[in-house]
């Protein structure tokens, strides 16, 4: 039998078996840092591109708890953390398997590149504050987070949900023109909403609203009619 390992064969070593032997000790539900602080310091020693050392410290189950609560982390103190160092976590974050998670970074990455954007917006006097501080909210939130404040801020220029809907429209609709003008990479992140809020015509709705309320007066007037009809039969049938 020949014991000769054909050149360019891995081949396991002492570390190796130690490495395995220590991580398979280890419970995933309780030692999740400490398992990764182990596959670093692993990996470290290994001869590895960069993005094949992300898959691996990524790519374990165990670690998605942790991953989505840092997530959470970065969403929540965005405006304010350390631009590069930020950076450098989403594009950890953004090579893992768990899609909420990378899709979560990517978006965030998308962002940070307009910080200095959303900075200049939060001064421009064209701009409403309001709506100003409403973006820079839905722009980082989750997915439902986000459309719950999309719909609110539509809310606000619907005639049935705002009596003051025509200054709203006025103000939310001139925002968003100066944002297509003067910040294209803001528009950008929210182009589909906002294009639905700046083509949206009040009217639509009013006219919308009235052929209901036609339809229910309608409805409600072959109600009263049908009534003593119905009435009469089940009196004729009784008696």
């Amino acid at each position: 039998m020949n014991d000769d390992v054909p050149e360019g064969t891995p081949t396991e070593t002492d570390d190796d078996r130690q490495y395995l032997q220590t991580m398979l000790r280890m419970q995933p539900t309780v030692e999740a840092d400490a398992m990764l602080v182990r596959r670093r310091q692993y990996l470290a020693s290994r001869a590895l591109a960069d993005d094949e050392v992300l898959a691996v410290q990524l790519d374990d189950q165990s670690l998605r708890p942790q991953m989505l609560q840092a997530l959470a982390e970065i969403r929540h103190h965005f405006w304010t953390l350390p631009a590069y160092q930020m950076h450098q976590d989403l594009k950890q974050l953004a090579t893992a398997r768990h899609p909420e998670v990378a899709a979560g970074a990517g978006r965030l990455i998308a962002v940070s590149e307009q910080r200095e954007a959303f900075a200049r917006l939060a001064q421009d006097e064209a701009v409403h504050p309001a709506f100003a501080e409403s973006l820079q909210k839905i722009v980082v939130a989750t997915p439902a987070q986000a459309n719950r404040l999309r719909e609110r801020q539509f809310g606000f220029i619907r005639p049935s949900r705002n009596p003051q809907y025509l200054q709203a429209q006025q103000a939310i609709q001139a925002s968003i023109r100066r944002l297509m003008q003067a910040y294209p990479g803001i528009y950008a992140l929210e182009q589909t909403w906002l294009n639905e809020l700046v083509n949206y015509d009040p009217q639509w709705d009013i006219v919308r609203d009235g052929e209901n309320n036609g339809f229910d007066t309608i409805a409600g007037l072959i109600v009263l009619a049908v009534l003593p009809v119905c009435a009469f039969v089940v009196w004729a049938i009784l008696f």
